[in-house]
């Protein structure tokens, strides 16, 4: 939502200036607006490192619960076949 509000103040910035009418505010509002643009951005990119962080920590966590089930599955393998006469 945050995102559309800087588009939109961006957007009104441009049309300010286009218009010739209040270029000094228009363009601190496009200052403001761009500034805003960059601060989400860089949030996004947080929590894109966020989630690859834990993405990778979940699939370290699939693969020993993998690996446990081999171990089990040959524990199991072993037990059933010492035990046949």
């Amino acid at each position: 939502m945050k995102s559309f509000q800087s588009a939109g103040l961006l957007l009104g910035s441009i049309v300010l200036l286009g218009c010739g009418g209040g270029t000094e505010k228009a363009a601190e509002d496009l200052r403001e607006a761009k500034k805003e643009v960059a601060d989400e951005q860089e949030d996004v990119q947080a929590a894109a490192g966020d989630l690859k962080e834990e993405a990778a920590e979940l699939r370290d966590a699939q693969n020993k619960a993998a690996d446990k089930r081999l171990e089990l599955t040959e524990e199991l393998k072993k037990d059933t076949t010492e035990k046949r006469p």
